[in-house]
């Protein structure tokens, strides 16, 4: 992988087995190019060029929604989201560690860390592993709900697993063999917007792509799955921890 600066624009260069040359933008508005181990820094400029109205439109986007990332303290007074509710943070020292949500008679929501260390980043640890929890709980749930009520009547693949990670830029995914994953962030989002990520993955069970009928099949679920698609698109940069 190499680097270099073109008209004030970071461009950063990976070549692998691929065989096409593809790029994307990345949250810092640094522009990634991708392509086969022969590709030459020529064509990348070339290419860079010749996609050059795209890029300023699209970076444009990008460092927009980069400017709404949430830097979080890990401290008490820090806010965090759950199901689109926000939550002040208030750590507990404690023997015992846990987490737990509560709201209080000044109907003030309150997300209460109980642990045996202040540092930030073990309060970041912990609360990753309590949101991992509540995603793979809550997530196996809602596919189960929709599952039952769709595969029927949309000819849905059997569900060989459900898994929670945190890979960066995806949101969900459904695997060759049926594995559906989910990012645990989604549980700071509203869950109108996790039933959207839900219904995204389990209608791959039907379509492993995205051609008009495949999102036929999502509308036909989710009228207005648009709107759902567009805020996680515009917020997603939010749901940081």
């Amino acid at each position: 992988m190499n680097s270099y600066t073109s008209h004030n624009m970071q461009i950063q260069v990976k070549r692998s087995k691929r065989k096409t040359a593809c790029l994307r933008i990345l949250q810092d508005g640094t522009i990634e190019v991708r392509g086969p181990k022969q590709m030459t820094d020529a064509f990348v400029q070339s290419f860079v060029e010749s996609k050059r109205d795209w890029i300023m439109r699209k970076r444009e986007e990008v460092l927009r929604r980069a400017k709404k990332t949430i830097t979080h303290t890990y401290t008490s007074g820090d806010v965090f989201y759950y199901l689109g509710e926000a939550y002040v943070l208030s750590i507990v020292a404690s023997g015992r560690k846990h987490v737990k949500l509560e709201q209080e008679e000044d109907k003030q929501k309150r997300l209460f860390v109980y642990t045996t260390s202040f540092e930030p980043a073990k309060v970041k640890k912990q609360l990753v592993e309590w949101y991992t929890k509540q995603a793979s709980v809550y997530m196996e749930r809602r596919v189960q709900y929709f599952y039952e009520k769709y595969a029927d009547a949309l000819d849905l693949r059997p569900i060989s697993g459900i898994v929670m990670e945190n890979r960066k830029g995806r949101w969900g995914s459904c695997s060759s063999d049926r594995e559906l994953t989910f990012n645990w962030r989604l549980m700071m989002a509203p869950q109108a917007i996790i039933d959207y990520v839900i219904v995204h993955e389990l209608c791959h069970l039907k379509y492993m792509n995205h051609s008009p009928k495949y999102w036929e099949t999502v509308a036909s679920v989710m009228g207005d799955y648009k709107e759902r698609k567009a805020w996680l698109r515009e917020n997603g940069v939010t749901l940081n921890l």
